[in-house]
């Protein structure tokens, strides 16, 4: 069935994906999830198809493409074969990659979106907290004036990407005071001096673990006392709440879209193994719940092209997606046996 707001360049270049996720990505898929990080060759091959710089301009190696349904597609895709797999590369994409190109000035810009564009240099964001949902503002490191640089404070947990990254975009507390009117965004280069990280693992809390289980290359980072300056500032002192409610809306999608395309592909594989002429009811009900949602994320993306979309109905398809796909994973794991 054609989705309604999808045309023939859309058609065409979710084949594009598809011919990534099963000539790149389905190869190397069971190495992926035991290291739990994409090798650096597979970033490249994403990037040379361009999959990495949908929203970056082309004179800085991207698409310069600002319809969202092609970073939508890339989720639906990419997810069907590992929800992580999807996650990951939105982290760079529709996050990372994007707080540089809405909110970073032209010298950021020439600097670091080239290399984000080929996936020469991958890019986490350490936004918002895991376990606190999906609130911007749970989680901050701190920083204070120094002379005209910032020195950081603190520390963030379960971010993913973190542990390879090479950039970060992090969002650290410079007022003070309530996180709306206090939060500046930074990005912090992996070489910084007291910048390190550490990747989650058996000795984390049962938290950082659960929230980490479907997330690939996830580190803890640490600032211990990283020096940087407002060369490294995106946007505004105390803006960067704002930036962030800007850019959340767009993540919830992307995070709906891989929720969506995972579910898709586990009802596929259930139904392949059900004899012909059979019933299966809470199957069929499953199915029916996945179309349904699917119809609102297409309305909320279409909504978002036409600057039209709410913070709500933002929220309202990220959690159903999620919902549903939890409802399809415990019917696959039975399935599974």
């Amino acid at each position: 069935m054609q989705r309604p707001g999808y045309d023939s360049d859309h058609n065409d270049f979710r084949e594009t994906v598809r011919g990534f996720v099963q000539g790149v990505l389905a190869p190397r898929r069971e190495q992926i999830l035991a290291d739990s990080a994409m090798p650096r060759e597979v970033w490249k091959e994403a990037g040379a198809l361009g999959l990495l710089g949908l929203t970056i301009p082309e004179e800085l190696g991207g698409a310069r493409v600002a319809d969202i349904r092609f970073n939508i597609i890339v989720a639906e895709e990419v997810a069907a074969l590992g929800r992580g797999l999807a996650g990951s590369l939105s982290a760079h994409s529709d996050s990372g990659a994007f707080y540089i190109v809405r909110f970073g000035d032209t010298d950021q810009q020439k600097r670091w979106l080239p290399g984000l564009a080929t996936g020469e240099q991958i890019c986490a964001v350490a936004t918002s907290e895991s376990s606190a949902g999906s609130d911007p503002a749970a989680v901050r490191p701190a920083a204070a004036r120094d002379g005209d640089d910032w020195i950081i404070r603190g520390s963030h947990p379960v971010v993913p990407n973190g542990a390879d990254a090479d950039l970060a975009v992090v969002a650290v507390d410079t007022g003070h005071g309530p996180a709306d009117t206090s939060t500046t965004l930074f990005v912090i280069d992996s070489g910084m001096r007291g910048f390190r990280r550490e990747g989650v693992g058996s000795n984390a809390g049962e938290d950082a673990r659960a929230a980490t289980a479907e997330q690939l290359d996830s580190a803890e980072l640490f600032f211990d006392e990283v020096r940087v300056s407002d060369a490294h500032r995106l946007g505004a002192v105390n803006r960067g709440y704002a930036a962030m409610m800007e850019v959340l809306p767009r993540e919830r999608l992307a995070a709906a879209a891989a929720d969506v395309g995972n579910a898709t592909r586990m009802l596929q594989d259930m139904i392949e193994g059900v004899e012909r002429d059979s019933v299966e009811p809470e199957l069929a009900e499953l199915v029916t719940s996945v179309d349904v949602v699917i119809g609102f994320l297409d309305h909320c993306v279409v909504a978002h092209t036409q600057a039209e979309l709410s913070d709500v109905d933002a929220a309202k398809v990220k959690w159903w997606a999620a919902d549903i796909r939890n409802r399809v994973m415990v019917r696959y794991s039975q399935w599974c046996g």
